[in-house]
């Protein structure tokens, strides 16, 4: 693939919307959010996505962005469908940087008779609220009916060296107290936070962070890493998602 002038009679208005989606990301908010002072194919979205074997991300990025569209006023669902071209045009350039054809699509994405939607449901607002007034610096990273596991990464580290493997969970009363004063949070020693019962506030703040929620049911005797079971759509802001299988912890 190569770049060259877009100057087909009658595909005008296309070029208009790519254009567009090419200015979101080179200097607007996609820019601001992932960029790093990186190029567009080197930047974090890609690494996670390249050291997964998997173009999941991309792929479910660009399909929230359009669900989150729907109902929202011209201007903010424009720019959430540029925002989606732009994933997609990610997971293209991943399958052409990489040279790997057509990547396997791991965990339950595999089967893709089954449609991918947001999990909402079963979800607990009361619980959302409480947290909310609890944690007002940290983001909802799920109220769901599921016992969740979450770890917390720098995207700098992963770039850097990898994505560390499973280990022990500690007690939940060994974990790490979150100051509300405080933001944003790192977590200097990669601590899991259980979820218990199913609902936790996840300090997220800062697009930096990334925190993959493995949710600890048997499926074929494996754990999976599945952001997109796990998480209200609203709360994707600055958080990368993906999914592939781990061996259990």
């Amino acid at each position: 693939m190569k770049a060259q002038e877009m100057n087909v009679p009658g595909y005008e208005k296309l070029a208009e919307v790519l254009q567009a989606a090419y200015e979101q990301a080179a200097g607007g908010k996609g820019h601001e959010r992932h960029a790093n002072g990186l190029p567009f194919h080197e930047q974090p979205m890609q690494t996670i996505n390249r050291e997964q074997g998997s173009i999941d991300g991309f792929l479910f990025q660009a399909r929230k962005k359009a669900i989150e569209a729907r109902g929202l006023p011209a201007p903010r669902a424009q720019a959430e469908l540029l925002g989606a071209i732009n994933y997609l045009a990610g997971a293209v350039i991943a399958l052409d940087t990489w040279g790997a054809g057509t990547l396997p699509v791991k965990g339950e994405l595999a089967d893709s008779a089954q449609p991918i939607e947001p999990i909402r449901a079963p979800t607990v607002p009361e619980l959302a609220d409480a947290l909310m007034e609890e944690h007002p610096h940290s983001a909802i990273a799920a109220v769901a009916a599921t016992t969740l596991v979450v770890q917390a990464y720098e995207l700098e580290s992963i770039g850097a060296g990898g994505v560390q493997p499973l280990r022990s969970k500690p007690d939940l009363v060994s974990l790490p107290v979150v100051d509300p004063e405080s933001k944003p949070w790192y977590p200097d020693d990669r601590n899991w936070i259980e979820v218990p019962e199913g609902c936790v506030a996840c300090p997220v703040d800062h697009p930096g962070v990334m925190v993959d929620v493995l949710l600890r049911e048997e499926r074929e005797e494996r754990d999976w890493y599945s952001m997109r079971e796990a998480a209200e759509s609203w709360w994707w802001e600055d958080v990368v998602a993906y999914t592939t299988e781990v061996p259990n912890a």
